[in-house]
């Protein structure tokens, strides 16, 4: 005989408490509660589950003395004999005001509510906020034969996702690669430009990639919460020891540039732009030797940006955006590129919170459809306008032209604030390029950013030290003692090894231009810095010359060379350099 098990249905649930629940997810109905004609305050019960209490109103019952335990030792005997919550709240409908916690009136009817929330915002307009509740909420019990009693507890899950960046940009994106047991597992990206930062994983990576994406995504909402910058956050997540679960960014890895976020998923897929060349039509892959004469591949499909991209250096067209007359902005498109997007003007919009959402998501519409730039802008012509965020009016016969981004924007904004130089890499296209996988690379227009340092000229006298490479003078780092002015001047006689050292020495001088110091401090300062193979060194016993001019100082340079007899002819206006000028002239790079 095999053994009888019991019917489980039989078996009430366990009692979990003994009063109905405090929260809810549900949404919920309600009944006023009225003192002396006065609303003070709710009685709400939960359309699901078992949740049922008293809500006040923060402005008639501040000190929370006395009405929250009366109403809910009330609903307390409701539940002792067994009632619903709803039918819990509408029994003590027209039973007896109480002096201090008032009742429902006779005449009430149950109302409906969204949600907890959304009553307490009605209650109280002005009040606190009412926090979120306890994490699982609606618990109840349903049958498992598994379980002792025949039952286990079951909540609704709940998903609670913490405040963090924004997961997408169309903006170019800086990234640093997440490595894993010695494998690229995902990169880590942020915008420079937006509060947009993610984890990407690499899809090779497989299972290995998801599993490291809850802790990067940890750290970068703990950034967000601290106040960083997407940027500070992706430099910041380099200090992070190594996970076994979700590997480190190497010390020793280069912080790149991407041109947009979409090529950047791209690159972590499978191969993504040689299987977008392979499915272009008349593409064959073959080790014949006619197929590689005749074969030409096409650039890799425009999928890899959805949007147009957020900033150029070309000259730029553009037309006007008003709101019942009034101008709040220009819709823009770089000449020549693929740029475009919405310029706002911040004395009518200087929250920021809406139009510029708006606009791009217009932008993105044409860029799906196949519009250049310029007819995306031009597409918008004469459509209503609308309430928030206006439009380009009718009568806009054509597009008007300025010189730049920059240049628009000191148009449309006088006064501030400046609209910063967006990322380094801008302008990007494909070009062909046999040694890329998909034959095809991104080129964008080489651009110098040159860092904030001293002017080049300066009509005052000047001090100066001489650099030394390899036992020969090579070049002179000068600065003005009453102007911002310094730089570095090579010899003429010391040709390449002059020339290659200016870029560490101009570097310096900006370091320090940077960290405040006056010309003269920075020349001085750079005595420290030890020999470099390319760059030289200034030695430590070098004297402080001063020359009568910056054109005579290069005078000198262009015309000095190192001593190799006894005598030299030195010309005239050289000697009255004084007795420094003769010490260089005699002794090689130790000045005398």
């Amino acid at each position: 005989m095999y053994p009888q098990f019991p019917n489980f249905s039989d078996i009430p649930p366990p009692q979990l408490n003994d009063g109905y629940d405090l929260w809810t997810r549900y949404q919920v109905v309600y009944l006023p509660v009225v003192r002396r004609g006065e609303l003070i305050g709710y009685l709400w019960a939960g359309t699901g589950g078992l949740a049922a209490g008293y809500m006040r109103r923060i402005s008639v019952d501040p000190d929370k003395a006395a009405c929250p335990d009366f109403w809910n030792a009330r609903l307390d005997e409701s539940y002792l004999h067994k009632l619903t919550p709803q039918e819990a709240i509408q029994q003590w409908i027209g039973h007896p005001e109480d002096p201090r916690c008032g009742g429902v009136p006779a005449d009430a009817a149950v109302q409906q509510a969204k949600s907890k929330q959304d009553l307490w915002d009605q209650l109280n307009p002005e009040g606190p906020p009412m926090g979120e509740g306890p994490l699982i909420q609606d618990v109840e019990w349903i049958p498992d034969s598994r379980a002792p009693s025949g039952y286990r507890l079951w909540s609704t899950p709940h998903i609670v996702t913490p405040p963090t960046y924004a997961n997408y940009t169309a903006a170019a994106v800086h990234y640093l690669p997440i490595i894993k047991d010695g494998n690229l597992i995902a990169y880590l990206w942020a915008s420079p430009t937006e509060q947009a930062a993610d984890y990407l994983p690499i899809a090779k990576a497989g299972e290995q990639a998801r599993i490291a994406a809850a802790l990067w995504g940890l750290r970068l909402s703990d950034c967000y919460a601290a106040g960083f910058s997407p940027l500070g956050a992706l430099r910041k997540c380099r200090n992070y020891p190594h996970d076994y679960m979700s590997g480190e960014i190497p010390d020793h890895a280069p912080e790149l540039v991407a041109s947009t976020l979409d090529y950047l998923k791209a690159l972590a897929t499978d191969d993504s732009v040689r299987q977008d060349s392979a499915m272009n039509s008349g593409h064959q892959f073959s080790d014949g030797p006619d197929n590689h004469q005749d074969f030409r591949p096409l650039p890799p499909s425009s999928r890899l940006s959805n949007s147009y991209a957020g900033w150029t250096r070309n000259p730029v067209v553009y037309l006007p955006i008003l709101r019942r007359g009034t101008l709040i902005g220009y819709l823009w498109a770089g000449v020549g590129v693929g740029a475009a997007g919405h310029m706002r003007k911040i004395s009518s919009d200087p929250d920021n919170l809406t139009c510029e959402t708006f606009w791009e998501a217009r932008l993105t519409e044409n860029r799906r459809n196949g519009l250049s730039a310029e007819q995306a802008i031009q597409h918008w012509i004469g459509h209503p306008e609308d309430p928030r965020c206006g439009g380009v009016p009718a009568g806009t016969t054509a597009v008007q032209q300025a010189n730049s981004m920059q240049a628009l924007w000191d148009q449309l904004n006088p006064e501030g604030p400046p609209m910063g130089e967006g990322p380094l890499i801008q302008d990007a296209e494909w070009i062909p390029d046999s040694r890329a996988p998909s034959d095809f690379r991104l080129w964008s227009t080489p651009h110098i950013a040159n860092p904030p340092t001293y002017a080049g000229e300066t009509s005052t006298p000047v001090h100066f030290l001489q650099v030394a490479k390899a036992g020969e003078i090579v070049a002179v780092l000068w600065a003005s003692p009453t102007e911002n002015a310094a730089g570095y001047l090579p010899f003429r006689w010391a040709g390449k090894a002059g020339i290659v050292g200016r870029g560490l020495w101009v570097a310096r001088l900006s370091d320090s231009y940077g960290a405040g110091r006056d010309p003269l401090e920075a020349i001085r300062d750079c005595r420290r810095y030890p020999e470099d193979v390319y760059s030289g060194r200034i030695e430590p016993n070098t004297p402080e010359g001063i020359a009568p001019s910056l054109g005579e100082l290069r005078r000198f340079t262009d015309e000095y060379c190192p001593p190799r007899t006894e005598q030299v002819q030195v010309p005239t206006r050289l000697a009255r350099l004084g007795r420094f000028w003769a010490r260089i002239r005699q002794g090689g790079a130790r000045g005398g």
